[in-house]
């Protein structure tokens, strides 16, 4: 429970993934740790309003797929607009 609860006030997530993530890695996380399914569109919408998840002019290397947009976590940002809150509850 302690962990859900800081997850849903805290970006800690961020610092469970690499450096540079996928949007699918952060939703991946994000339901393992919480327990829920989100769905893809409502995430990603939810994710955009973030403006501490920088998008990268890259996409991922070396997978079998359509590669994915890259993206990264910025602390800095994150500390000047924290009063954004972050809301994961279904």
């Amino acid at each position: 429970d302690f962990l859900r609860t800081k997850l849903r006030r805290e970006p800690i997530g961020f610092e469970l993934l690499p450096e540079k993530f996928t949007l699918g890695q952060l939703q991946k996380l994000y339901e393992c740790v919480l327990g829920n399914k989100f769905d893809r569109r409502n995430f990603r919408k939810k994710v955009s309003q973030m403006k501490y998840v920088i998008p990268l002019d890259e996409k991922q290397k070396g997978v079998a797929h359509k590669p994915a947009q890259v993206f990264i976590f910025s602390k800095d940002v994150y500390e000047r607009t924290k009063k954004e809150k972050l809301d994961f509850s279904v």
